[in-house]
């Protein structure tokens, strides 16, 4: 399985499930969808280094556990991963922030 494959079931789902506005490669973010109440941001991983080395170390993480970032920030953010990685991405979300998502 592909990023690809992932950011494309990501934006079937939104929009053609959920009816809601989305994009992907916009700005920084993956995926980002968009509701009447919230602005979501998904971030597709689909290796472990990634996970861990990559994404970890993005400054908006600290955004997101203050709650105090810039008006064109995402109010929730998913992580998307493989099932194979499922219990890693558990693993990152409880170390980064416990509000984040996975899908």
């Amino acid at each position: 399985m592909t990023s690809l494959d992932l950011k494309f079931a990501l934006l079937w789902y939104f929009r053609f499930h959920r009816q809601w506005l989305c994009a992907t490669e916009c700005h920084m973010w993956d995926v980002i969808a968009f509701t009447n109440k919230h602005f979501i941001e998904v971030e597709v991983k689909i290796s472990k280094s990634d996970l861990w080395n990559g994404e970890a170390k993005k400054e908006k993480h600290g955004h997101y556990k203050t709650r105090i970032w810039p008006s064109y920030m995402p109010n929730k953010f998913y992580i998307c991963v493989p099932d194979v990685l499922k219990e890693e991405a558990e693993k990152w979300v409880a170390s980064a922030n416990s509000k984040y998502g996975i899908i």
